[in-house]
């Protein structure tokens, strides 16, 4: 099932918002549609927060706020954001929320953020890096974590090629360097195949490298967080011919897959429903909650990116190999084409080879 695309038409907006202009309701319902696509479901999420959130505050403070927000209803907005522990940087939403709560209402946009308000999220934001930090470290993985969880994937009851789909996901999330977005589904049950990992989107390509075959994948990623919007980046993953080698993982998987379904996501379990990052990071805290102490940190899908900058770094690579790996500028992809094929199968056999 589709549906998990990053823009859609449940914004802020609708025709009543253009009705202070002569335009016919057919086409105020054009505008309104385009108007709710030019941010994210996500951004729309935050900003309707923010209007819900300015309702409270009415209630609450017995004020009666009203549109255009005079600069006394943004600083008693503030002031109670404040007081409920809300971040500057939370609050700095809010008020960028506001701005779309007057323009979807028709109404001129006041002067929201005053030199007065940016002085205040200043000072609060400098409060809150002197709080201390109660968020869990996210810990990168490592090898010796990835063979534990290939020893917990093969115990668990998942149907033995749901547990190879799963134990190629982890070696190829890892070797790759990827974005978990850029391999699985944001939402259970739902995927974009705009974005999502398609079942044509992973192929077994044989190079020549050093005058020996080696066999790589060739993984397409859609739409690149730090690429062109509907553009693809071919990722090649190489063999490190160890027991966590994501080519012989993939090459256990077709034995229990052979052809995979171009249409529907890759990484889909065998009763059919794509395999979602939440529920991969549900599996990840239950396999691992007895081998890592909650206090000392965590492992989530994007703990698996951050595994290869630092082993890289330990193994004497330099900045820019691994800028260049993990992919981590705006033009990094082209760069990556550029260096050596040869490089790069040594970079992954030194990894897949260490014991950490």
């Amino acid at each position: 099932m589709h549906g998990n695309s990053k823009y859609g038409p449940n914004g802020l907006f609708s025709p009543s918002s253009f009705n202070s202009y002569p335009i016919p309701q057919h086409l105020a319902q054009t505008l309104s549609c385009a108007a709710n696509y030019s941010l994210t479901k996500q951004t729309w999420s935050v900003y309707r927060t923010a209007q819900k959130m300015l309702h409270k505050c009415c209630t609450e403070t017995n004020s009666s706020f009203s549109l255009p927000l005079s600069s006394t209803d943004i600083l008693t907005f503030t002031a109670w954001l404040l007081n409920r522990g809300v971040k500057a940087s939370t609050i700095s939403s809010y008020l960028s929320g506001l701005r779309q709560v007057h323009l979807s209402n028709g109404i001129d946009i006041p002067i929201i953020r005053s030199d007065l308000i940016s002085l205040i999220l200043r000072g609060q934001s400098h409060l809150d890096n002197l709080s201390p930090k109660s968020k869990q470290t996210r810990l990168p993985v490592s090898p010796t974590i990835l063979r534990v969880l290939k020893l917990e994937i093969s115990k668990s009851t998942f149907p033995k090629r749901d547990k190879r789909l799963i134990w190629l996901l982890c070696s190829l999330a890892f070797h790759g360097s990827f974005r978990i977005i850029e391999l699985l589904s944001k939402t259970k049950g739902s995927f974009d195949p705009n974005f999502c990992l398609l079942g044509n989107d992973v192929l077994l390509k044989p190079l020549i490298l050093n005058n020996s075959p080696v066999s790589v994948l060739a993984v397409t990623v859609k739409s690149p967080k730090v690429g062109r919007p509907n553009s693809k980046d071919i990722i090649d993953v190489f063999p490190t011919n160890t027991d966590l080698c994501p080519v012989r993982a993939y090459s256990d998987l077709a034995k229990s897959n052979p052809y995979p379904n171009p249409n529907m996501p890759f990484f889909s379990l065998s009763n059919g429903s794509p395999y979602s990052s939440p529920e991969f990071n549900s599996h990840l805290k239950l396999w691992l909650s007895k081998y890592i102490n909650p206090s000392f940190g965590y492992i989530s899908g994007h703990s698996f990116r951050a595994g290869i900058p630092s082993i890289l770094g330990s193994l004497g690579f330099s900045d820019s190999d691994i800028k260049l790996v993990g992919r981590w500028s705006s033009n990094a992809f082209q760069s990556y084409l550029k260096l050596p094929r040869t490089r790069r199968l040594a970079m992954a056999q030194a990894i897949g080879g260490l014991s950490l």
